[in-house]
């Protein structure tokens, strides 16, 4: 694959903030940095304010959600089929 890199990252970075469930488009981020899923913005107070930080929340986060889509784990279980 054209621009693939091995390489390792932390798992927790593509965890939710609140749930802790990896992460999916739509991502969403708040003022603070913190990423988290469409179910746990939908479940955010009027107040707009996250648990973790509370800090409001904001948009979108088209960036975290390009990073997300990127990544590809290969299969241990690969050579077995």
């Amino acid at each position: 694959m054209e621009g693939r890199r091995n390489g390792s990252f932390e798992t927790k970075h593509f965890d939710c903030r609140i749930c802790s469930k990896p992460l999916r488009p739509p991502i969403f981020e708040c003022n603070a940095g913190h990423f988290f899923c469409l179910t746990c913005r939908n479940k955010i107070p009027y107040t707009r304010k996250l648990p973790v930080c509370c800090k409001g929340a904001s948009a979108r986060s088209h960036g975290m959600e390009s990073v997300v889509v990127s990544i590809r784990i290969d299969c241990a279980n690969a050579e077995h089929g």
